[in-house]
């Protein structure tokens, strides 16, 4: 059999990862649309309004502020029907990846046949992605059961490690941002009225800000959840390889639902790190190489 490093390189499965790269991107977009439409011109317009006392500003200013009420419902719909899209898709590249002739009493399942799957990604043009692009580093060395374990660790590794660096920076320039309108403002207008008329235009971005907190603190659960079994079955001795297959399976529906769920990371922020976690993961798996080498050899 294969090994899935060898299996993603086939010519369906890199589609898929363009495909599924591709909806991401577009539920990135209207997140960014999100955050400017309902957060950003809000408090623009909160400044604005402190720099400038004339009526057309306030006109626009309540006109903003009531269309942020019937845009945010459409665009977070939008944003989620992209990410769905996009994870049934990566769901379907990590069913035919890990799938094997091990007998199970569960199967690998996806929401997507091969033909719904030729479908979705023949709306894509072959363009922008390269054929030889990996998903998963080499664990060619171990078992199949352990390279499908290694694998899904490795998905919430990096899927862990980013949005940490992500959330960090977020939440500076949030907080930085703040601070910087609530100082303008205090300077233009430094009497007590003012000071107050700024709380109604600082609650959008005060709720962003505790929304994306909140989102984001349930991902980071939700991957130590899923990453503390992925341990478990990598360090658990099976009587049973059929076993360890149900695991495997349960683990990668729990895996699905995160990725449905979980915020989205803006591909210029996932690129910055990409190339250096990228280096990390292929050590790890050398690391491992060696270890199943040395141990073959003890």
């Amino acid at each position: 059999m294969a090994s899935i490093y060898e299996k993603q390189s086939e010519p369906l499965i890199i589609q898929c990862l363009f495909a599924q790269r591709r909806n991401y991107t577009y539920a990135k977009i209207c997140a960014g649309v999100y955050f400017v439409v309902c957060v950003a011109l809000v408090c623009f317009f909160a400044v604005l309004k402190s720099l400038y006392k004339c009526d057309f500003v306030l006109g626009l200013s309540i006109g903003l502020s009531i269309a942020v009420i019937f845009a945010a419902s459409y665009i977070n719909e939008l944003i989620m029907n992209f990410k769905h899209k996009a994870a049934t898709i990566q769901q379907y590249i990590d069913t035919c990846l890990f799938a094997s002739c091990e007998n199970s009493d569960k199967t690998w399942s996806s929401p997507l046949s091969k033909n719904d799957i030729i479908e979705k990604v023949s709306m894509h043009p072959e363009r922008g992605f390269c054929k030889n692009d990996k998903w998963y580093a080499d664990y060619s060395s171990q078992p199949y059961s352990n390279q499908i374990a290694y694998c899904q660790k490795e998905n919430i590794r990096w899927d862990g490690t980013l949005r940490m660096y992500y959330r960090i920076a977020c939440n500076t320039l949030l907080i930085l941002t703040i601070i910087l309108i609530w100082v303008i403002s205090v300077e233009e207008n430094p009497d007590f009225k003012q000071w107050i008329s700024f709380i109604p235009w600082f609650l959008p971005f005060a709720k962003y800000l505790i929304t994306f907190n909140k989102n984001m603190n349930a991902d980071k659960i939700r991957l130590d959840k899923l990453n503390k079994m992925a341990c478990e079955i990598l360090d658990k001795d099976y009587g049973c390889c059929s076993d360890k297959y149900n695991d495997l399976i349960d683990l990668q529906a729990q895996i699905f639902e995160h990725r449905k769920k979980a915020v989205l990371i803006p591909n210029f922020f996932f690129l910055l790190y990409r190339s250096r976690q990228q280096k990390n993961e292929e050590l790890i798996a050398d690391c491992v190489k060696r270890e199943s080498i040395d141990g073959f050899r003890g």
